[in-house]
């Protein structure tokens, strides 16, 4: 029963994100995620057509490698939930507006406080190789200034 929830959530998620790829008031990245995540916990053949697929894939190995997202989406969710918010302002009353403003400030929040690029940490061999022979011939010059031996 559950892996048929997973499955029909990872589907309307892919109705909704292919909608919002045509709807600028609708995101489509994170739905393609959310459905990505779905999909890995009730079909292999779904899971593995999305990483596939030369659209949706590289976004679903880049969020799940370095949980970063590009400027270019930055920009494109921000602009679609602001312009989600003002037909929410034109079409609702103010304590419903109210309440979506907090929700989407909360995702506007997560959003920008996640990296636009990958975060890398590897320093390699060659890199403390060449700090170690730098740092001994510091102190090498410095014996050598005393008259010690290196």
């Amino acid at each position: 029963m559950r892996k048929t929830g997973y499955l029909v959530l990872g589907y309307v998620c892919l109705a909704l994100g292919f909608i919002g790829a045509f709807l600028p008031v609708m995101p489509t990245t994170v739905f393609i995620l959310i459905a990505a995540w779905a999909f890995a916990r009730s079909s292999d053949k779904l899971h593995q057509a999305l990483l596939d697929h030369p659209k949706t894939g590289p976004a679903i190995r880049n969020w799940r490698a370095n949980q970063c997202i590009p400027v270019k989406a930055k920009v494109a969710a921000v602009t679609s939930i602001g312009i989600s918010w003002i037909i929410v302002v034109i079409t609702t009353n103010q304590t419903v507006s109210a309440v979506v403003a907090m929700i989407l400030m909360a995702v506007v929040f997560f959003i920008l406080t996640r990296p636009s690029t990958p975060i890398t940490t590897d320093l390699s061999d060659e890199q403390f190789s060449d700090e170690e022979s730098s740092t001994d011939k510091i102190s090498d010059n410095k014996a050598a200034d005393s008259g010690e031996m290196p």
